[in-house]
């Protein structure tokens, strides 16, 4: 609305009261008594008989700030009584979200009652059987995709949201602490009264309470997963202090999808697909890509590229040279025409002041005045065709760094800085297939 204000779209503000307008009594006043009346807008609260454009009966100016302050005092003791109230009923484990989680439906008698979705209940129960089991989450997300099975998004009902199932859903699934029976509140708290802002909570400060509805998955069995989930994160927090000079850089060239660098201890590491087995239909490269692999391709691809860039080089100059011979006679033509453009104006003066002085009669006048436009138009037609020749040949001459190019054949190796100056993506489609998008020339890919 402020901003309708400010483009004088709006001229008048109707508010049933002044706590209507803001919460917060110093900003509401200096928008009533400063900013309001210096951009020309009428405010009219009903219930305080206020008017702008006509106050004589209304409330006084010493009545609006302090009006403000205990609207601004009464809405911040409201939100802190609705908060103090919201977190006793957490205390007690009633469920406060605006859906029920996955697994479950509300109480149509008690909204903030669970009551267990059978729809979907073999649907948790298997996830957990199956990692439990052994069974990776990449491994039971293509299944479920395969199988057709709705993502909880989609169950749901929500509009955003995937509706593939992903190693990410399938652990979303395994740790909420609900399938148990708890209730989990107080995940996020408000940063000041009276404010619409929210923080996360640390887990820690959580209010869980136990057994408050039916449960779907034992305590026992969740803790365990849990204990699992535990394990595998500090192997992939090790591996990924793991770095690869190409890895930010590598995509998928089916999918598009960024690809994974992956590190095997006592093996060989690499680059695969996350959506390989998710998404069947694009024909992700199945396997992965070596590393090693992958950097001789690039080098060769970054050294043939730049040994034909160089070559080229020669060529270029000459025809830089040609450019810059143009670009001068264009400059000196335009100079010559500006030159007389500006003569053509003086003389049209010259002409006027003759006329006025009665040295020409009008219909001469009138006549010379014609052909001098003409001229005039004309010359201001060829200085912007001429302009707009200099830009053409200015702007097709290269941008391209030659020294850095030249750098990648003397030394030889991949340098994480030059590869983020001329490298824009890789893509992979095989093991022995990339394409470089360059950031000089994009689309100029290559095969390995």
């Amino acid at each position: 609305m402020i901003g309708l204000v400010k483009k004088n779209e709006i001229r008048t503000i109707l508010v049933k009261d002044l706590s209507r307008f803001a919460r917060d009594y110093i900003e509401s006043g200096a928008y009533i008594e400063q900013i309001f009346p210096f951009m020309q807008v009428r405010f009219i609260s009903v219930n305080d008989n206020y008017d702008s454009n006509n106050n004589e009966n209304g409330i006084s100016s010493l009545e609006i700030p302090f009006k403000n302050l205990v609207y601004d005092y009464y809405s911040k003791d409201i939100s802190q009584k609705i908060s103090s109230s919201v977190r006793v009923r957490q205390d007690r484990g009633y469920y406060f979200g605006s859906k029920a989680p996955y697994g479950y439906v509300k109480d149509e008698k008690d909204h903030h009652q669970l009551l267990v979705d059978e729809r979907v209940r073999n649907i948790i129960e298997e996830v957990f059987e199956r990692y439990l089991s052994g069974e990776s989450m990449l491994s039971i997300s293509k299944d479920f995709n395969h199988r057709g099975v709705l993502t909880p998004a989609k169950h749901i009902g929500l509009k955003r949201g995937s509706g593939v199932w992903t190693g990410q859903i399938i652990r979303y699934v395994l740790t909420q602490r609900v399938y148990t029976g708890a209730v989990v509140g107080g995940k996020t708290r408000v940063q000041e009264v009276g404010s619409d802002n929210r923080k996360w909570v640390d887990s820690k400060d959580w209010i869980i309470r136990e057994d408050m509805h039916e449960a779907i998955i034992s305590k026992e069995d969740f803790g365990k997963v849990q204990d699992m989930l535990n394990s595998n994160a500090k192997l992939i927090s090790r591996e990924r202090k793991n770095f690869h000079i190409l890895q930010d850089k590598v995509y998928c060239g089916k999918c598009h999808h960024k690809m994974t660098y992956t590190v095997n201890y006592g093996k060989t590491d690499g680059y695969c697909c996350p959506y390989r087995y998710i998404a069947m239909d694009y024909g992700c490269l199945k396997g992965k890509i070596k590393a090693e692999t992958l950097e001789d391709i690039v080098s060769k691809e970054i050294k043939l590229y730049t040994e034909s860039f160089l070559e080229k080089e020669q060529t270029r100059k000459i025809e830089y040279k040609v450019m810059e011979s143009i670009c001068e006679s264009l400059l000196d033509r335009k100079k010559r025409l500006e030159a007389e453009k500006q003569k053509i104006q003086v003389s049209k003066m010259q002409l006027y002041e003759k006329h006025k002085q009665d040295e020409i009669d009008k219909e001469a006048y009138l006549s010379k005045k014609e052909d001098l436009s003409k001229k005039l138009k004309n010359t201001e037609q060829e200085i912007a065709i001429i302009t707009d020749k200099i830009k053409e040949n200015t702007s097709s001459g290269h941008n391209l760094n030659v020294d850095k190019l030249r750098e990648v054949v003397t030394k030889g190796e991949l340098v994480l800085d030059w590869i983020n100056e001329v490298i824009d993506r890789i893509y992979v489609y095989d093991k022995d297939k990339v394409e470089i998008i360059w950031k000089f020339e994009k689309g100029n890919g290559k095969d390995g």
